[in-house]
Formats: C-alpha cells, structure tokens, sequence
C-alpha cells in the first residue's frame, strides 16, 4: 500500500501487520498439532468405520430385499397360474352345464316319446279290445 504525504510529496509504504492466522493449527505447538492429528484420524477411522457398517447393513438388507422380491415374484406367478386354473375349471363347469341341461333335454323328451308310445299302444289295444268285443257279439248273435 503507497500513501503520499502531500505537504512533502514522499511516498511511504505502510509497514504490513503482522496477519493473524484463521487456521488454529497455525498456531499449534508440534506436540499440539500431533495430538490434533491423531484426534483427526481417530475421527477418521471411526468414520470409516461406520461408513463400512452402513455399508455391511445396506448389503444385508439388499439381500433381504432380493429374497423378498423372490417372493413377490414367486406369489404373483402363483396368482397367474390360479387365475388360468379358475379360468379352466370355469369352463369346464359351464361346459358340463350345457351339457346338463342337453340331456335334461333328451331325456323329457325320450319319456314324452315313451308315453306317446305308450298311450297309442293303449289305444290299439282298446281298438282291438272292442273289435274282438264286436266280434264276440257278432259270434254271438249269429
């Protein structure tokens, strides 16, 4: 820093103050600084430490996760193969019922068609009864 006295028009320089130091360490003793040291690596270590504990509890749970998304996977294909299963049988039910209701279909009408064969034997029967009757009575009168 130049300053110029006017009255003289001297230049002086302003003598520099000694700084003072931001950095405490600057003012440590060497017994000092190397126990600060030694504190910082503890504090390092027992960072690394941890970190690697974080790390050893991340994988373990990352494990835990993939075994459960196993599962997950595992269930959800279970579901599908339940789903098609109930689908299938479904099927097969509404199937047996068409087929069901066919035979019931067959079968009223197999008995309609036994009674109709059965009432017109009847009356064939009644017909020749009364023929044999008139017979009979014609025999008789003759």
């Amino acid at each position: 820093d130049e300053s110029v006295d006017m009255k003289t028009k001297n230049h002086t320089r302003s003598k520099k103050k000694p700084s003072k130091s931001t950095n405490p360490e600057k003012n440590y003793t060497k017994k000092q600084l190397y126990e600060h040291m030694c504190n910082l690596k503890d504090q390092l270590n027992a960072a690394r430490d941890e970190y690697d504990e974080s790390e050893k509890q991340n994988r373990k749970t990352e494990k835990e996760c993939d075994k459960a998304q196993i599962k997950l996977d595992q269930c959800e294909q279970r579901l599908v193969q339940t789903k098609e299963i109930s689908a299938k049988r479904k099927q097969t039910i509404d199937s047996l019922r068409v087929k069901l209701a066919s035979s019931k279909e067959n079968a009223i009408n197999v008995k309609n068609r036994i009674e109709n064969e059965h009432k017109t034997k009847m009356n064939d029967f009644d017909n020749k009864n009364n023929l044999l009757k008139l017979e009979v009575k014609m025999l008789k009168e003759s």
